[in-house]
């Protein structure tokens, strides 16, 4: 899947993402992905001890893979997969703040990190 998103120009950060996450999958996730129900893909995401913002990242992935598994005829085309429909953890926060550049240019000074 990398290998196919980076021939069809996905950026890295997106590619360095999955290089980072793709991992944890496989392992949970051994063996035939035909194998895996949705009842176990929620199981493993509720396992995981994660803000809500990475959970949906993960979620994400494995929703990706499993298209790509039915787009490349490892799971049945005429389906929807296990991983369709997964629910999305709920972000609890505050409002996004947006910093200009000379506020971010202070708040690096106070935090004492040098620029190299």
């Amino acid at each position: 899947m990398v290998k196919t998103k980076r021939h069809d120009g996905a950026s890295e950060s997106y590619l360095s993402d999955l290089a980072k996450r793709l991992p944890f999958i496989t392992v949970a996730f051994a063996g035939p992905i035909n194998n895996v129900s949705r009842s176990r893909i929620k199981e493993w995401l509720r396992s995981l001890v994660l803000t809500p913002r990475s959970h949906n990242n993960f979620r994400n992935v494995i929703v990706t893979l499993w298209r790509f598994a039915k787009q490349s005829g490892y799971l049945p085309r005429d389906r929807s997969t296990e991983a369709d429909g997964l629910p999305r953890a709920k972000a609890i926060g505050g409002a996004i703040e947006i910093f200009r550049h000379g506020d971010f240019a202070k708040l690096i000074v106070k935090a004492g990190v040098g620029w190299g």
